[in-house]
């Protein structure tokens, strides 16, 4: 416990005094009301709080945020109040608490209504303060590192809910680094054989590749240098989860396009786009893997290019291309604010969320729509929480459908009634069939009789009226 209350001091020693002294309180409290608590490893309770508000502090959170970590299980499990809590840390650390703190009453018909309207809380606690999804994310963080201390059923359980839950929720505010982890960890329990298979043969071809990596690494250091960029290189590597999923579109894992990155922080937006040419200079991209996420964000305002090149034989590595403040959204999301202006933080997040992130409404209408807290559930996961990938129309217009879904899944997605209505389909520009399924990044065209429907008119590109001519470049 002693090097883990060091460590936190340590991360927090650059926060102005007043602030490590109440985090250093809060600490005091936690300790004292988990007193006599052990958790399953037969660590003292302590350790779990601890951990969690390490986690908040690598990601600079406020000190508030902070202090909620600490005192997050104190309600739930021990004596604290949250009157005593307002008193002692002031009404905004309380209520962070207190959105923290599962329902548990008597009212629930079974453990599986109660679990419904907790889960129910977490998605909603986004529209009232994020912080509330950030420190039950660091919470489940930490479960899931000692989750081998739980009986296997209690393991698939919690791995399943992870997935299902806390992965998509840690995408969609962009903290890839929590995402990442959280999927991991749930598929060592999941899917322990292809796991550790993926793990070992990561391993493996990071060794072999290294040395290739470095030099490459250097050598576009050392080319953007020279012509005036500033820019540090480092090297990343796919998540184990991540090439699994790749792994069913490419056989062979050496042959996944972004299997390794070289993550090209600079100094400000314009330059990136230079920056693709002199890297294209000494390593040829493949043009056709080429994705300009800075002009297009992803839906959780991810900016980056991406540039693919093949630096070994039949090795390619992927080109991350961004500023150094979008280097830092990359890995953290919203989180990121904390770094890069502590000024009004929260603020600025809830302000981003409700102006930037579609979800945000999704969220709120299907709210209002569902007052069953399983049926609210079930289409929270329809529509945001599964994965998505991205197609676009003739004119380049970006549209989003659900992995691994069928054409006539897409459309019926859109409009149930709209399968009547088509005269033609095509993909990539050949002609498809409604039982054809749908990739990251194909090109869909769907030709319908009559005009398009009012509710589909954001769809124009991708929905074409039979009658009207789709003018290519060599058509005069």
């Amino acid at each position: 416990m002693e090097a883990l209350y060091n460590k936190l001091m340590t991360l927090i020693a650059d926060y102005e005094f007043q602030y490590r002294d109440v985090i250093n309180k809060s600490f005091n409290y936690a300790l004292k009301y988990h007193a006599g608590q052990t958790r399953q490893s037969g660590d003292d309770y302590i350790v779990h709080p601890l951990n969690v508000a390490i986690t908040l502090a690598e990601m600079k959170a406020d000190a508030v945020t902070i202090c909620a970590g600490l005192l997050h299980d104190t309600i739930e499990d021990t004596k604290l109040t949250k009157e005593v809590i307002v008193a002692e840390f002031g009404e905004e650390v309380a209520n962070l608490v207190e959105g923290v703190t599962n329902i548990s009453n008597t009212n629930f018909s079974s453990p599986i209504a109660e679990k419904a309207a907790n889960d129910r809380r977490i998605v909603l606690s986004m529209t009232e303060d994020i912080r509330i999804v950030i420190i039950k994310l660091a919470d489940r963080l930490h479960n899931m590192r000692t989750l081998d201390f739980k009986k296997e059923s209690k393991r698939v359980e919690t791995s399943y809910e992870t997935m299902d839950i806390f992965a998509p929720l840690a995408n969609y505010i962009g903290a890839h680094i929590l995402k990442n982890e959280l999927e991991d960890l749930s598929m060592k329990y999941l899917r322990e054989d292809d796991y550790y298979n993926i793990k070992k043969e990561l391993e493996d071809l990071y060794t072999r590749y290294y040395p290739k990596l470095k030099e490459t690494a250097d050598n576009i250091h050392e080319h953007l240098n020279k012509n005036g960029i500033d820019n540090t290189v480092s090297i990343g590597v796919k998540s184990i989860y991540g090439v699994y999923r790749r792994k069913k579109i490419y056989q062979l894992t050496e042959f996944i396009p972004d299997l390794f990155q070289l993550k090209i922080a600079i100094d400000n937006a314009k330059n990136s786009y230079v920056a693709i040419g002199l890297i294209s200079e000494i390593y040829p991209p493949n043009e056709s893997l080429l994705e300009d996420y800075i002009s297009r964000p992803k839906h959780n305002t991810y900016k980056s290019i991406h540039t693919t090149f093949v630096i070994d034989k039949d090795l390619f590595v992927q080109g991350q291309i961004r500023t150094k403040d979008m280097d830092l959204i990359a890995s953290y999301g919203l989180t990121a604010y904390w770094r890069l202006n502590p000024t009004n933080t929260r603020e600025r997040m809830q302000k981003d969320l409700r102006e930037k992130f579609q979800f945000f409404h999704s969220i709120k209408e299907i709210d209002n729509t569902f007052q069953d807290n399983t049926g609210f559930l079930i289409e929270i996961r329809r529509q945001l929480l599964q994965n998505k990938i991205r197609i676009t129309s003739i004119n380049k217009k970006v549209f989003t459908a659900l992995e691994e879904k069928k054409i006539v899944d897409f459309i019926n997605s859109l409009d149930s009634n709209l399968l009547d209505a088509i005269s033609s389909i095509s993909l990539n520009g050949m002609p498809a069939k409604v039982t054809d399924e749908l990739k990251e990044g194909d090109q869909l065209t769907i030709r319908i009789k009559g005009d398009i429907p009012s509710h589909l008119t954001d769809y124009r590109g991708l929905i074409i009226p039979t009658h009207t001519k789709v003018y290519k470049k060599n058509d005069k």
